[in-house]
């Protein structure tokens, strides 16, 4: 498991240097197959802090896993992660990533106090 994450942040790193996006969405959806590394993700989530902040672009909190994968998702980015993103100072936005109507604005006052929190 701990191949497949660092494989998954080495393909986030390339898509935040390609120069096609503004921004990432769920950059630890990995997660939501209920499988997590044993390593330590910090130097990880850092080489992603920096990708972002080098290429100008935001990540979002966003609670669509949870929307989409379940209540027993975890709700937005995992705490490491929202805290080394925005210890290194990356815009961060909030989304609810809604696929229908009823959901637009899901989550957004909790996914908001996550990062007003770190």
């Amino acid at each position: 498991m701990d191949a497949v994450y660092r494989r998954y942040y080495e393909i986030m790193l390339e898509l935040c240097d390609s120069g096609l996006f503004g921004g990432v969405a769920h950059p630890d959806s990995i997660k939501c197959f209920g499988r997590l590394p044993r390593e330590d993700m910090a130097e990880r989530y850092a080489a992603l802090a920096n990708a972002l902040n080098r290429n100008g672009m935001y990540a979002e909190n966003s609670g669509g896993l949870r929307l989409n994968y379940g209540a027993d998702c975890e709700l937005g980015l995992n705490r490491d992660l929202l805290r080394a993103l925005k210890g290194s100072g990356v815009m961060l936005r909030t989304a609810s990533d809604a696929h229908r109507p009823s959901d637009t604005g899901a989550h957004v006052r909790e996914l908001q106090a996550m990062i007003d929190r770190q």
